[in-house]
C-alpha cells in the first residue's frame, strides 16, 4: 500500500524515539502472537498500549508512513510476501537462528515433539501400507482412524497423537489425497499421492514454507535445517532455493 503524503513530514531525525520504540515493540508482540506482521496488526497493538496515539499529529499519514520512517532508520525492512507487505526487524535478521530455534518452531506448529527421521520413515511406510491394502470401493478413512491404525501397528515406535500430527502435516504437504471437511481436522483420506520415499522431503518443504510465512525475518540456514530433518544438505538447499 502506498502511503498518502502529508504537508508535514518527519525526517528520520525528527521521529520521536519513544514512537519508534513503541512501533518496534508492537512488531515484536505481533510476531510473538504469530500474527501476520503487517502494518494494521502493528498499529492495533500500538493503540492498545497507547490509546492516545495520533499519527497525523506526528506528521505521518498512516502506519505505512511510520513504517517507512522506521525503515529509513534501519530498524526494519519491508518485503512483499504472497501479495502482502510484511514488516521485518533488521536486528532479528542479522544472523540465522540457531538450529534449536528452528526445531522449537516446528514442534510448536506440530503441537508435539518432532519424530526423529527413522520414526518418521516407519510412520510413512506403515501409512502407505494401510492405505494400499484397502479396496477401491472402501469409504474414505478419517485421519483420526488412520492415525490409530498406523500407531497400532508400529509397536510403540510412535504414539497416536504424534502419528496424527505428522499425518496432518502430510495432508498439508500434499502427500495424501483427501476430502476436506468443514471441521479442519475431520479429514477423510482416500489414497497416497506420492510414494513414501518422497514424503519426508514434502514434509520438510511444508515446514520451510511455514518458516518463511510465519517468521519472515528469519534467514533460512540449509545446514541447520538439514541436521533437524535428517535429510541430505543438497535436498534442503534445493527446498530453500524454492522458498527464497
Amino acid at each position: 500500500m502506498v502511503a498518502m503524503q502529508t504537508d508535514v513530514h518527519c525526517t528520520p531525525k525528527q521521529v520521536p524515539a519513544d514512537v519508534l520504540d513503541l512501533f518496534c515493540r508492537a512488531l515484536e508482540e505481533v510476531n510473538r502472537l504469530e500474527r501476520r506482521p503487517i502494518g494494521s496488526s502493528v498499529e492495533y497493538v500500538m493503540r492498545l498500549w497507547r490509546p492516545q496515539l495520533d499519527l497525523p499529529a506526528l506528521g505521518f499519514a498512516d502506519i505505512e508512513d511510520l513504517a517507512a520512517a522506521a525503515e529509513r532508520q534501519g530498524l526494519i525492512r519491508q518485503a512483499t510476501v504472497s501479495g502482502q507487505r510484511l514488516l521485518q526487524r533488521r536486528i532479528a535478521a542479522a544472523a540465522p537462528p540457531a538450529a534449536a530455534e528452528y526445531h522449537a518452531f516446528i514442534e510448536h506448529k506440530l503441537r508435539c515433539p518432532l519424530p526423529p527421521p527413522a520414526a518418521r520413515q516407519r510412520i510413512y511406510a506403515m501409512t502407505y501400507a494401510v492405505l494400499a491394502e484397502r479396496s477401491r470401493e472402501s469409504a474414505p478413512l478419517s485421519l483420526v482412524e488412520l492415525s490409530y491404525r498406523v500407531a497400532g501397528r508400529l509397536g510403540g515406535c510412535a504414539g497416536q497423537h504424534s502419528v496424527f500430527k505428522l499425518l496432518f502435516a502430510m495432508v498439508l504437504s500434499n502427500a495424501l489425497i483427501f476430502i476436506p471437511h468443514e471441521r479442519a481436522h475431520d479429514i477423510r483420506v482416500t489414497s497416497p499421492a506420492a510414494l513414501p520415499e518422497h514424503w519426508d522431503a514434502l514434509f520438510a518443504a511444508t515446514c520451510i514454507a511455514g518458516l518463511r510465512r510465519d517468521r519472515p525475518e528469519w534467514p533460512l540456514d540449509p545446514d541447520a535445517l538439514s541436521r533437524i530433518f535428517g535429510l541430505p544438505p543438497a535436498t534442503i538447499h534445493a527446498l530453500v532455493q524454492n522458498h527464497p
